[in-house]
């Protein structure tokens, strides 16, 4: 599927087999969501051409034996949340990047995907840097000495420099979600994001 506009909604498909992508989203397509869809044997998953900022995938799998998701130039700030990536090929892509136009700020979150399978090719550099971050959710439970459930205490998350990364309040139950930021990757490094936490 190729697609060019704005606030599209892909929810519970599946894209099988395509000679070309499974979803394409083309120059300027913007806040697009796809939920809970199956991409499997595609010539590359899902593909950002250009100039495409957030758009959101959640919930789906990518299963094939080509690419999984390839950012060019221009794609930013999308979100790839609670997703399954587990293609034989390169799993992430950045290419083509244009001065001032590069792939940048992209976020994972709660995605599964092999690490050392990423890749960068040589546009990316110190010029137009391509990066992305990866996050994971703590689930925290908080607890008064007695075993009770700690309800609407608000529990925080710091990095390592002290700064807050995330707060949530814990439910009647004393749980809380945090999503947390582990690294951000460019081309040559990973920076790692230690943690810790506070209520």
């Amino acid at each position: 599927i190729w697609s060019s506009s704005d606030y599209s909604n892909f929810i519970n498909n599946s894209f099988i087999n395509n000679a070309d992508d499974g979803i394409d989203f083309g120059t300027g397509a913007h806040h697009n969501l796809v939920d809970n869809c199956y991409f499997k044997d595609n010539y590359d998953d899902i593909l950002f051409f250009s100039n495409n900022n957030n758009n959101t995938i959640i919930n789906s799998k990518l299963i094939s034996t080509n690419g999984g998701i390839i950012f060019r130039g221009g794609a930013r700030d999308n979100k790839i949340i609670n997703t399954l990536i587990n293609v034989s090929d390169y799993q992430i892509r950045f290419s083509n990047a244009l001065i001032d136009n590069y792939p940048i700020n992209n976020h994972f979150i709660n995605v599964t995907f092999n690490q050392s399978d990423i890749y960068f090719d040589s546009s990316c550099n110190a010029t137009t840097p391509c990066n992305f971050t990866v996050s994971w959710y703590a689930d925290v439970q908080a607890n008064y000495s007695n075993g009770t459930a700690v309800m609407s205490e608000t529990v925080y998350g710091y990095d390592k420099n002290n700064v807050n990364q995330n707060q949530s309040n814990t439910d009647s139950n004393g749980f809380a979600r945090l999503t947390l930021l582990s690294y951000t990757q460019n081309h040559t490094q990973i920076y790692p994001n230690n943690v810790s936490y506070h209520s």
